[in-house]
């Protein structure tokens, strides 16, 4: 049976990351969004901070804003698990959920998310001669 409709089709979409954006960017990001025909973006796997700024101490109110903007505008989102870039307060306190490299050094809570996911250059084994 073939499905058709607006739930059976592909979504083309971008990370996008409001929270590094003065608020009144936003309507102008999501106008460039739609010229470009984005139905879907990824939000907030690096917002943990930004939803956390000190523990227990919430704040989902911008999250809330952009989402309701890009549903206005026809665009849907996926919210990511922010796990990959902790919060500096959340390091300081438990060091040991910080990444670490192949030396079991541990990376800092600014870069745990970029470094530790980042591939490495690749080198050529000298031969020997």
């Amino acid at each position: 049976m073939k499905k058709t409709g607006p739930n059976h089709r592909i979504r083309i979409g971008a990370a996008y990351y409001p929270e590094h954006w003065p608020e009144e960017r936003w309507p102008e990001d999501i106008r460039l969004m739609q010229a470009a025909n984005l139905t879907v973006v990824r939000m907030a796997e690096f917002a943990w901070s930004t939803l956390e700024p000190s523990a227990g101490e919430f704040d989902f109110g911008w999250l809330d804003r952009a989402i309701d903007l890009l549903a206005a505008a026809g665009i849907a989102t996926v919210l990511g698990t922010p796990t990959a870039a902790p919060p500096a307060w959340l390091a300081a306190s438990q060091p040991d959920i910080l990444a670490v490299d192949e030396a079991a050094a541990a990376f800092s809570s600014a870069t745990a998310a970029t470094t530790a996911l980042t591939p490495r250059p690749f080198t050529a084994p000298r031969s020997a001669s």
